[in-house]
This record gives structure tokens, C-alpha cells and sequence, in this order.
């Protein structure tokens, strides 16, 4: 590891508990319906700091919220490095995220038979090492940050990501700066990333939107690109569109799979 990363790592590991504290202080105001649940904080981050600043590609995951639980927990250590997953991975989003993340690691431009994508199924890809079980080396390699960090729902409220997202920009914008990642891959949350960047640096990221749902991620370094796409567990997505998206991240395709130019929630549930 270069002494430029190394330096990374070191800022991030500084950086993840203090950033965590204060936004745990702030407190969940917008919570909707009180409970107990509503309270609980849910940290998120690098699922291996020591491997993920080696990496070359660094693909940083933005999802909407997590859930569950009646303590404060960790999503990384949950998901990914606890101990409690043996087996198959039965969770919809968590097995797009770590097909998602074979693919881009990989990198391999499979063909559409090889891909196995001839169906909008998921039925997955042939990939040298096992991505369907909590053992997968690939969800080792990948980090993941909620908009919202307090117990949420299965349906996420838009108005409350929304209201979230406006409160936490700076944030939000420190944890994504503090991983130095390379890709981010939204699960139709780029919406959100506009508003902080937009509160942040007074313009969204899509400026401009295009019908490959790729773009250049400004004020990150090195440079980020950012898929926005559907979320994991969505009925809109399918291994296949993902497949072609990702594609994109590195070039692989020049002909247009999507024709819209919007994945907002307004038009995109």
C-alpha cells in the first residue's frame, strides 16, 4: 500500500467513530411515529479497511436505510463481517449487492449467454469464486453508507430520506469523502446524493441527466463515478439491467440501454 493510502486508512479509522458519534447526537428528529426502533442507530461504513484501501476499485454502495434490531448496531459487522451468516443469501438486496460487487470487481465483460442474463430472472452468473453465500470474499471488498442511520422501515418514506438527507448533507459528504471510493453505485438514491451536493455545493451532481445513468462525481478525489440506479431489492431491477448499467462504470458499452433520463422518485418508485 502506497504511503498516500495508508494515510487514507488512517484518516478513515480517525475519522468513522467521531463522525458516527455526532450524528448519533443529533438525534433522529424526523423519525416517523415514535418508538423505540425509531432510536436505534445503525453505523455503516468499509467492510475491510486493510483490503479496501489496497483496491484499485473501490465501490461504495448508497442505500436508503436499515432496520430492524432494539439495540444501536453495526451494518458492516452484521451483514457483512459477523458471524452469523452460513449459507445461501435469502436477503434480495444483499444478494444483488454481492453479485453486483463480483461483477465490478471482476470487472470480467461476460457475454449475454455467459452472463446467464438471457432472463430478466435473477439468475445469476458464472463467477470463478461463490457470490450467493454470507462467505463471499466479494462482500468483504465493498463499503455501504445508509442516507438514514436511524431504524427505518422495509418502505422507505422519500419525504423522510428526503428531510434526512437535506439534515445530514455535511455528513453524508464526509463519509463518502473519508472512503475515497472509486465507484459509488446508488440504490435509487442518487436523488439524495443531488441534495447534499446541492446544499453542499450549491449543484446537484446530474446537472445534466443522460440515458446511461453514469456520472462524474465532482469534489471527490481521485475521480468517482456514480451509477444511478434502482434499489437492490426493487421489482424494477433485474440482473440484466444491472449487468449492462455497471458496463457503463467501466466503459464496456456504447450503445444505450435506458431511454429515460430520470430516477427519481416521482417517476420511479
Amino acid at each position: 500500500m502506497t504511503e498516500e493510502r495508508e494515510q487514507w486508512k488512517k484518516d478513515y479509522l480517525e475519522e468513522r467513530p467521531k463522525l458516527l458519534a455526532e450524528w448519533k447526537e443529533k438525534g433522529n428528529v424526523y423519525a416517523e411515529g415514535e418508538n423505540d426502533k425509531a432510536k436505534v442507530f445503525i453505523s455503516d461504513g468499509i467492510a475491510d479497511p486493510d483490503k479496501w484501501f489496497e483496491q484499485e476499485i473501490r465501490p461504495l454502495f448508497i442505500l436508503k436505510e436499515a432496520y430492524g434490531g432494539e439495540e444501536d448496531w453495526d451494518e458492516i459487522e452484521w451483514f457483512i463481517t459477523g458471524g452469523h451468516k452460513q449459507g445461501k443469501i435469502k436477503n434480495k438486496t444483499w444478494k444483488c449487492i454481492a453479485d453486483w460487487s463480483a461483477y465490478i470487481l471482476t470487472n470480467k465483460a461476460w457475454s449475454w449467454t455467459e452472463r446467464g442474463c438471457r432472463s430478466e430472472k435473477y439468475i445469476g452468473s458464472p463467477f470463478d469464486l461463490p457470490k450467493d453465500t454470507w462467505e463471499t470474499p466479494y462482500l468483504k471488498q465493498i463499503a455501504v453508507i445508509n442516507i438514514k442511520k436511524y431504524g427505518g422501515q422495509s418502505r422507505s418514506s422519500d419525504a423522510d430520506l428526503k428531510k434526512h438527507a437535506e439534515t445530514h448533507f455535511e455528513d453524508i459528504y464526509r463519509q463518502i469523502e473519508s472512503m475515497h471510493p472509486t465507484h459509488i453505485i446508488c440504490g435509487h438514491t442518487a436523488w439524495l446524493l443531488d441534495i447534499v451536493w446541492e446544499k453542499k455545493f450549491g449543484e446537484p451532481i446530474r446537472v445534466e441527466r443522460n440515458s446511461t445513468w453514469v456520472y462524474i462525481v465532482p469534489n471527490l478525489t481521485p475521480e468517482v463515478k456514480m451509477l444511478d440506479y434502482w434499489h437492490p431489492s426493487s421489482t424494477c431491477c433485474t440482473i440484466a439491467g444491472a449487468y449492462h448499467c455497471i458496463d457503463y462504470l467501466f466503459d464496456n458499452k456504447v450503445q444505450e440501454y435506458y431511454t429515460r433520463e430520470s430516477n427519481n422518485p416521482k417517476d420511479a418508485i
